[in-house]
């Protein structure tokens, strides 16, 4: 049997919970059953127990467990799922959906992550680099890039319109979305979103930029019908994100699953998917997209859209993300995909 572990947790504003609950649904799809914890299990007697004599119960020898990490309970929790499985003869493949060593270096510790992450039989990430960092830390095993996340869209797919509008979506903390405050003043910005739940930013942002506040996920999903989509973590002082440039964010699948074409960091492994599949822009900086921008004109743009219909269906469908979780099965079954 094939069974994927999903952690329960209250409703966000921020995209905790809906690439968990969504990569339950596409995993489902193809025949994985849900095992489901509270991220807070830790704060109950006998947790442990409870994970390897409830949750895992039905787990047999030879069945697969993937779980979705970080679950952000503590790793001793996520370490019983691991080794419960095992115990059980089962093997486990980790879905990454953030190595958060890699992620946050100053306050995870990396010897502790790579030894967690080195008790899977296989592991799931986003991006061919993210792949390369996480071997290059010592840990030795099929690891499979993923790509792109699946997203479960609430309204039907259908044609965006031609503007130049520019729509930024997600968490808007200082180190995601300071940058707003240097935004060109020919862009024109569409903000949504809050800084870890606050409404209030905590930075300026400039007069190019107009401030949405958070949607719901209906709201958004209609809001996004027009202009393009643009995946981009830089604070105020002009410094990208290291790891943003390693990972592929969730907002990238929330705009291709809305048929927009994406704008992106050239160089980064969101850019190098954008470039490769056609369906954006790739620039190094904001000051680099005025040009772009203001010689965008209609035609350009329904070309962008043709490229990005294809891969819309994709990403409501999860393919990326099944093909990816089959091709580790395989891995740690020894069966070569050939």
């Amino acid at each position: 049997m094939l069974y994927t572990v999903t952690p329960i947790q209250g409703p966000t504003d921020q995209a905790v919970i809906k690439p968990k609950e969504d990569t339950a649904v596409f995993l489902g799809n193809i025949g994985f059953l849900p095992l489901r914890y509270s991220r807070y299990i830790n704060n109950e007697d006998h947790w442990e127990t409870e994970i390897k004599g409830g949750i895992l119960a039905p787990v047999q020898a030879g069945d697969i467990v993937i779980p979705q990490v970080p679950g952000y309970a503590p790793l001793t929790v996520e370490d019983a799922f691991v080794h419960g499985t095992h115990d059980r003869g089962g093997k486990v493949i980790a879905l990454v959906h953030d190595a958060e060593y890699l992620r946050y270096p100053k306050s995870y510790d990396r010897k502790t992550w790579v030894e967690y992450l080195g008790s899977y039989d296989a592991l799931l990430v986003n991006t061919p680099e993210e792949k390369r960092q996480v071997l290059a830390s010592g840990v030795n095993l099929p690891i499979v890039v993923t790509g792109p996340w699946g997203y479960i869209q609430p309204i039907g797919s259908r044609q965006p319109h031609f503007s130049k509008t520019i729509h930024y979506a997600g968490n808007l903390v200082e180190w995601k979305g300071g940058f707003m405050a240097n935004i060109p003043a020919e862009l024109k910005v569409k903000l949504y979103g809050s800084s870890d739940g606050n409404s209030d930013l905590g930075y300026r942002i400039a007069d190019s930029v107009e401030r949405m506040g958070s949607y719901s996920q209906e709201a958004l999903a209609l809001a996004l019908d027009n202009g393009f989509g643009l995946v981009w973590d830089e604070n105020s002082t002009h410094h990208y994100n290291d790891y943003a440039m390693i990972n592929m964010p969730h907002k990238l699948s929330l705009y291709l699953s809305l048929g927009l074409p994406v704008i992106a960091k050239k160089g980064s492994q969101v850019g190098n998917f954008v470039a490769a599949n056609h369906v954006g822009i790739v620039v190094d900086d904001m000051e680099a997209l005025v040009p772009v921008m203001a010689a965008m004109d209609e035609g350009q743009y329904n070309q962008l859209l043709a490229a990005v219909k294809p891969m819309e269906a994709l990403i409501r469908s999860g393919r990326h993300l099944q093909l990816a979780a089959l091709k580790a099965i395989m891995a740690v079954n020894g069966i070569s995909e050939y």
